[in-house]
């Protein structure tokens, strides 16, 4: 996707699937739980892996249609412009 390559608060990892496994950057100061809970409340659904071995403070999406994707987004650039201006 390569408007989310665009946001600097993230490390892209390449895929061949139909997931983007995303490293929440430092500069982001959230983790990636704090990620999931906000984007859910704005009705985003992220898969945190913190569970995943050696993952802390990364997260999963999955690739939906053009759409969906603009949405999200939209979305994610809502809750980074919410932390920066809340900090």
């Amino acid at each position: 996707m390569k408007s989310l390559s665009k946001i600097n608060k993230f490390k892209l990892s390449p895929s061949e699937t139909c997931y983007i496994f995303l490293k929440i950057n430092d500069s982001l100061n959230m983790t990636s739980n704090e990620l999931k809970d906000r984007l859910l409340s704005k009705g985003i659904l992220i898969r945190n892996c913190d569970s995943f071995n050696s993952c802390n403070n990364y997260i999963r999406i999955s690739i939906k249609s053009h759409y969906e994707n603009k949405i999200f987004i939209k979305k994610i650039k809502e809750v980074i412009h919410e932390k920066e201006t809340n900090n």
